[in-house]
């Protein structure tokens, strides 16, 4: 009798889970925020809120625990570079860079329309923080980031 090896079934979310730690840990050290901010990551199928297929990432804070979260979308993991991956995480950590900033509009202002034109901006904020240390880390400049002030990408 000859016994045939078992090949244990191979986990999907393992390979992503690598790409991820891969990229956003270097990253978290790289902007020094391990020091203030407990960073984790998840994966999903899709936002809760029909957020636009391109979407890669989203971060969610909780700012009073300095708690952070970055969830990654699967399908759109799987079809990602390396640089649009890079690219995503390198965005969402630059959330954490301006949260003092964000969290302090929104303590003085509540939710307000004022606050929600202001969220926009510091979106824009986060683009253009992302765009200046991907430029720096890729040695090139990078595109693709949409400005709704300038109506176009930067």
């Amino acid at each position: 009798m000859t016994l045939t090896p078992v090949t244990p079934p191979v986990d999907p979310d393992e390979a992503r889970r690598k790409r991820i730690e891969a990229v956003l840990y270097p990253w978290i050290d790289r902007l020094g925020l391990a020091a203030e901010w407990s960073i984790s990551y998840g994966l999903t199928s899709r936002f809760a809120r029909g957020k636009a297929s391109a979407v890669f990432a989203r971060i969610v804070v909780n700012h009073p625990y300095r708690r952070a979260v970055i969830q990654y979308v699967r399908k759109n993991l799987d079809i990602a570079t390396e640089e649009e991956l890079t690219d995503s995480t390198v965005h969402e950590l630059a959330h954490l860079l301006l949260q003092p900033l964000a969290q302090r509009i929104t303590d003085l202002l509540g939710e307000s329309y004022i606050a929600t034109e202001l969220a926009q901006a510091s979106e824009t904020a986060c683009d253009r923080v992302a765009l200046c240390l991907l430029t720096a880390y890729w040695g090139k400049p990078r595109g693709g980031y949409f400005d709704p002030y300038t109506d176009g990408h930067i």
